[in-house]
């Protein structure tokens, strides 16, 4: 899984924002945007993208195929993808989602 959006032209795939594989979460930690962006998250393509709708760090989200761009303020966050159940968190740098 990577992260895409408007702070990477939406470049699909890009290694920069690949995300890692951590028990049953896709993480990417030290997510930085120094200005509010869109972001989805994608399997490498767009066949397989998720979005949903940012209301506050540390809330879950519903992952959801094809939804809206997330849009997210300017920060450095801590991002889990739970595939398995289609979760995902933008977590303060250096905290983990409460499950």
């Amino acid at each position: 899984w990577f992260l895409v959006g408007s702070f990477n032209g939406w470049t699909v795939a890009d290694a920069n924002y690949k995300m890692t594989l951590e028990d049953n979460w896709y993480v990417f930690k030290g997510f930085t945007l120094t200005d509010a962006a869109e972001v989805k998250f994608n399997a490498g393509g767009w066949d397989v993208n998720r979005g949903g709708v940012f209301t506050a760090v540390g809330e879950a989200i519903e992952a959801v195929q094809d939804a809206a761009n997330l849009a997210v303020p300017a920060g450095t966050y801590d991002v889990y993808l739970n595939k398995a159940e289609d979760t995902l968190f933008f977590m303060e740098a250096g905290q983990t989602p409460a499950l």
